[in-house]
């Protein structure tokens, strides 16, 4: 639901831009009857590429695994994208994790600036204030973005997909959830940050209308902004 309503409310300028020109279906893969349609699907079209990007757990639950696949199309040439590879079955591909993990921000130096995510980052168990108290001088974007703890529990212990997460409200906007804007505010500020924040919150916009909490967490952010600006910042600028 992001940008113009150019044909109706489901298919919007964002929507349309990579998608125009393409016919695409629904498929319920947790359903038989969504694997078997897949398998004719397959066949039926003659597919020379399968790709997928779910963790690889997953693949033959879903009946998306090469040998299911394979067996609608022996030629069929196929793909799994995940965040590091069959070896890590059931590590999703969450940004944060996979810095860490790659060790980037230890062979890169400050040409290369950091996007801070405040929700990605707590969601993928990192301490958000720790986090950005670390890297700070190298930020150059910011994402404010606000979590709900007792649903990010229960999609680790459901095992949720990230979109099922999403559905499920693990995100909302700054003011609405558990992280300490002030204390993350409070360090840009200290630090000379003259970038953007932007408020965002990965939400169903059926349960959460979109602009009500957008107007909330700008008004969150600017309460926040305004009350540090009445103090000069504690370290040197920038």
């Amino acid at each position: 639901y992001i940008g113009r309503n150019a044909v109706d409310d489901d298919r919007r300028t964002y929507f349309v831009a990579p998608n125009v020109g393409k016919e695409a279906i629904a498929l319920n893969l947790k359903d038989p009857r969504g694997r078997e349609a897949l398998a004719r699907i397959v066949r039926a079209l003659d597919v020379d590429v399968f790709c997928c990007n779910t963790v690889p757990r997953r693949y033959q639950q879903l009946g998306i695994d090469y040998a299911t696949l394979a067996a609608a199309k022996p030629d069929l040439v196929w793909a799994g994208i995940s965040a590091l590879g069959p070896a890590y079955p059931d590590v999703p591909g969450y940004d944060p994790v996979l810095q860490a993990m790659a060790g980037l921000m230890e062979v890169t130096g400050d040409e290369v600036g950091l996007l801070f995510d405040s929700g990605h980052m707590t969601f993928a168990g990192g301490d958000a204030v720790a986090m950005l108290g670390r890297h700070v001088a190298r930020v150059c974007h910011v994402h404010c973005k606000d979590v709900r703890p007792y649903v990010i529990r229960l999609a680790r212990n459901r095992n949720w997909s990230f979109l099922e997460s999403v559905i499920n409200g693990a995100f909302t906007v700054p003011g609405d959830g558990a992280i300490d804007f002030p204390a993350l505010l409070g360090i840009l500020h200290d630090h000379g940050y003259r970038g953007w924040l932007v408020v965002e919150a990965e939400q169903d916009p059926a349960v959460a209308p979109s602009y009500e909490y957008a107007e909330k967490g700008f008004r969150t952010l600017r309460g926040i902004v305004d009350a540090l600006a009445a103090h000069p910042p504690r370290t040197h600028a920038r």
